[in-house]
Parts: structure tokens; C-alpha cells; sequence
């Protein structure tokens, strides 16, 4: 992945150099993904036969399942705008820019996932103040798209579909895993072909075996010669045979004449059990043993291979057998910082090649990188520090105060995603000292000796002279805790 840093400069010295784009789309209605066909190599080295098998992959359903796990968190990402020095109204309009494009944009974006790059046009348009704003991001087909390169540098010059080329102001390329500057990125399913094909070919050979083995197979021993039908008519036991194997595929019953072979009392004589010696013998051949059990354990293992491709470990979105809470935890955190890490590529190219252009086209190149889309949120270790810190704070009550004093429990409590109130008629009560001795709950000698006192010691309440000394002491921490506040307040206000 590039540096986003580098990757900004870029775009804003690219920026600079373009002319103003004019409003309108210039493509035409996009094809189904899969029925464009075009027989020549594009300029990525793939045929669109690959795209279309990558299509027929995603039916899988580990593969679905992948998918939507390695997109989920990104789809579903809080988002904010940063300014820094930006002309007056800048962010504001960015922000009705960008707001009403994000959710199909960061969907269709990705797509890079499954084909290496997405391709947009970028549709201009003018605003009620004349202001050009993008009103429009079309999602281009792989299939018939490619992307143009300048000659010697190999830098990003526009996308070309059929006869309509798209200058760079009016493209937009979303690359994953881009290296050495190739735009067309790497997919996600060249890591899973292999798998997928194993399983498929798993599948086919336990769909095979089990057709085999849903019914069983009859074998019916007959002697040699001629025997009377049911008839009374004289025909080969080879004919007579073929009439009971058809009936018992046909699911009827058999009848079988009872004779005894030629050597029947030789075998007698031997001990052979009567069943044996009869001249007709039928027996059916099942299998033994949970032979499908192998395919299983085949097709089980290249799912974990067709997740990981995706780079979701298999704890993070399957049952597990033998792994512990904590293993599937970290198996989880994996698949998020992979998210993490994708949502933040989609970001730095959204303001490289989007907002940056809405503010130069509008506001000059001077304010290029002065408002950005930043992402939200904590990651999952934060945000269960922060829960942990806030039950630990709101448990004990005498902490509130301390906690108001100390730390920003609106930021924690939003970046936990808690819900939180305006704050009205919300009163933090200071802690007071304990009244004097004379007052009513002030301890005594007969509180002090459970064998003297007339009431029952209450189980888990500590004596009153606990509870003093506590009140007393937490009186000290908050008026520290304060003294410290005030002189790193005075600190701050000598330095400014």
C-alpha cells in the first residue's frame, strides 16, 4: 500500500496542473458484470475470463461469508472532516460533497477486493452558487475498462471504456495492494483459487461416493441351467434372475424358488449351514465404516484456507473445537485491523483524488489539504480499556467526583458508544467531613465492640469509624487531585 503521505502529494501536484472539468457524464450505461466479452489480454495481464471465475467463487458460501466479514467494519465505520486553515464555508461544503456519495462509494470501492481495482467516473455537475461538486460516482465495469498510464512514468493518466476516455479529472481508481505503481492492485482471490478448486473437486467426489452408498447394491447367486417361471414355462435362471433384480430396484418383493444345489448333501455332511447349500443366494453389498468422514475433514480444511486468503482466520467468522475464548478474540482482532487498514487506504485515496480536487477546483490549489475525511472510533483494545475504566469509576460513587475532576468522561463515554445526555440537571455533590462526634452518626465505644452493642453487626458493612476515616481520606484525594489540576492549569496559562 502507498504511503498515503506520498500519495497526497502527488495528487495535489496533479491537481494543480488539470484543467477544470466539465459537468455531465461521458459513459455510457454500464453492462452486467459477466455478459460484457472481450477475447484480447487487457493491460493488467488478466482475461476477463478470470473476472467472470472470480464471480463464480464469490457463490461459494465461505466465501460469502468472508467477504462480508473483511467488509463489514468498513462499510460500517464512523467518519468525521478535519480542518486545518481552511477558507471560509470549505468545510462545510465538502462535507455536503461527500456526505450524500459515501455509503454507495465505500461499497462499490470495495469491489477492489474481489478484482484488485474499482474504477469510477467521477460525474461533475454545478450547484445552485455555480460551485462544481462531484453529484455523481459511476462505478465502471471491470471487464471493458482500462486504465491509461502516461508514457515513460507510468503515472495515473485517466480510464478508457470503448471510444470514451476519461481525462484524470473526471477517473478515480481504487487500487488494493498496489505495487510499484501498478493500478490495477491485487485481488484477494488469486490467494483462494487453488483452495476453491480443491474443494470443489472434495465436493464432487463425496457427492459421488454418496450417491454410491445411498442404497444398498443385490447380488443374486443362481445355478446354471433352466428353471420354471411362475408360468410353469421353461426358460434360462439368467432371465429368471433379471425379473428379481428389477423387482428389487423397483422396491417390490421377490420370490425364489427353494432348491438345493448339486452337492447338496456333500455340504451337509460338512457342517455348511442350510442357507448356504441352496441353489439360489441373495446377499446385498453396503459399505462399512464412515468413509465420507475423510471428504469432510478435506473440505473443512480448505474452508479455513478460502477464509484466510480473505484474511479472516477461521476462529473469527466459524465455530471452533478445540480453541479457547481467548484465541477467538485475537483471531478477531486480526479481521479487524485488516479493516482497519483497508478503511484507511479508502480514505487517503477519497481525499487525494476527491476532496482535494473539490477544493482546488473551487477554492484554489493553495487550499488543497486543508479539510480531510478522517476515520473514527477506537480500536477494540481502547475501547475495552474505556469500558472497564468507566464501570471502575461509576461503581464506587465517591470516584465521580474525582473522575469529573481528572478526565473527560464525555469523550470516554462517546468513544466507548455509550449514549450520552446533554448534562442537564446533572449536580456533583462535593464530599463533605464527616459531622463531629456529638452528631447522631458518629461513632461510639458500643459501635466500635460488637460484644457491648445492642444491634447485630450488619454482614459486609464496614464499623463507622471505617466509613469515617474512608471519607476523610477521599476528602484529601480530591482536594490534591485539584491543587495538582489548578497549578497544571497555571502552568499552561504562564506559557501561553
Amino acid at each position: 500500500m502507498m504511503n498515503p503521505f506520498t500519495l497526497a502529494r502527488r495528487a495535489i501536484g496533479a491537481i494543480a496542473s488539470l484543467a477544470t472539468p466539465s459537468p455531465g457524464e461521458k459513459t455510457v450505461d454500464q453492462k452486467t458484470p459477466g455478459v460484457v466479452s472481450r477475447s484480447e489480454i487487457d493491460a493488467a495481464g488478466m482475461q476477463n475470463s478470470q473476472y467472470r471465475r472470480w464471480r463464480t467463487m464469490r457463490r461459494n458460501p465461505t466465501v460469502a461469508l468472508a467477504r462480508a466479514v473483511a467488509q463489514a467494519p468498513v462499510k460500517g465505520a464512523r467518519y468525521s472532516y478535519e480542518e486545518d486553515s481552511a477558507p471560509a464555508g470549505a468545510e462545510e461544503f465538502v462535507t455536503g460533497v461527500i456526505d450524500p456519495l459515501w455509503q454507495q462509494l465505500i461499497t462499490d470501492m470495495l469491489f477492489a477486493l474481489d478484482y484488485g481495482w474499482a474504477p469510477f467516473e467521477k460525474v461533475w455537475a454545478l450547484d445552485a452558487d455555480g460551485r462544481l461538486i462531484i453529484d455523481k460516482m459511476k462505478p465502471l465495469t471491470v471487464d471493458n475498462t482500462k486504465i491509461v498510464v502516461e508514457k515513460g512514468s507510468g503515472a495515473f493518466g485517466g480510464l478508457c471504456q470503448g471510444k470514451v476516455t476519461l481525462p484524470v479529472q473526471n477517473s478515480f481508481v481504487f487500487s488494493h495492494d498496489m505495487e510499484c505503481g501498478n493500478h490495477y492492485g491485487r485481488s484477494l482471490m488469486l490467494n483462494i483459487e487453488k483452495s476453491h478448486k480443491d474443494w470443489g473437486t472434495a465436493n464432487e467426489k463425496r457427492a459421488k461416493f454418496s450417491s454410491k452408498v445411498a442404497g444398498v447394491i443385490p447380488i443374486l447367486e443362481y445355478p446354471e441351467g433352466k428353471s420354471r417361471d411362475e408360468n410353469g414355462s421353461v426358460i434360462d435362471n439368467y432371465q429368471i434372475a433379471e425379473k428379481l433384480l428389477a423387482a428389487l430396484g423397483s422396491g417390490n418383493g421377490i420370490a425364489m424358488p427353494n432348491t438345493l444345489s448339486r452337492f447338496a448333501v456333500d455340504m451337509a455332511q460338512a457342517g455348511v449351514p442350510m442357507d448356504k447349500i441352496k441353489s439360489w443366494h441373495l446377499q446385498l453389498l453396503e459399505t462399512r465404516g464412515d468413509h465420507a468422514a475423510g471428504f469432510i475433514v478435506q473440505m473443512k480444511h480448505f474452508e479455513s484456507l478460502m477464509l484466510r486468503g480473505w484474511l479472516v482466520p477461521e476462529r473469527a467468522a466459524t465455530e471452533g473445537q478445540y480453541g479457547t475464548k481467548a484465541e477467538a478474540e485475537v483471531h478477531g482482532d486480526i479481521a479487524i485491523n485488516a479493516a482497519d487498514e483497508r478503511l484507511l487506504s479508502a480514505i487517503s485515496y477519497i481525499n487525494a483524488y476527491l476532496v482535494d480536487p473539490l477544493l482546488v477546483f473551487n477554492f484554489g490549489p493553495e487550499a488543497a489539504g486543508t479539510v480531510k475525511v478522517v476515520a473514527e472510533g477506537l480500536n477494540r483494545a481502547q475501547q475495552a480499556f474505556y469500558r472497564d475504566l468507566v464501570k471502575a469509576i461509576l461503581t464506587p460513587a465517591a470516584n465521580l467526583d474525582i473522575a469529573m475532576e481528572l478526565l473527560d468522561l464525555e469523550a470516554i463515554v462517546e468513544g466507548v458508544g455509550l449514549p450520552a445526555g446533554d448534562g442537564d440537571g446533572l449536580v456533583v455533590r462535593e464530599v463533605e467531613k464527616e459531622p463531629d462526634s456529638e452528631a447522631p452518626d458518629a461513632p461510639t465505644e458500643d459501635d466500635d465492640d460488637p460484644a457491648t452493642s445492642d444491634k447485630p453487626p450488619k454482614l459486609g458493612s464496614p464499623p463507622a469509624h471505617i466509613k469515617a476515616r474512608r471519607t476523610e481520606y477521599g476528602n484529601s484525594f480530591v482536594q490534591a487531585a485539584r491543587a495538582i489540576r489548578e497549578r497544571i492549569l497555571a502552568a499552561r496559562g504562564q506559557e501561553e
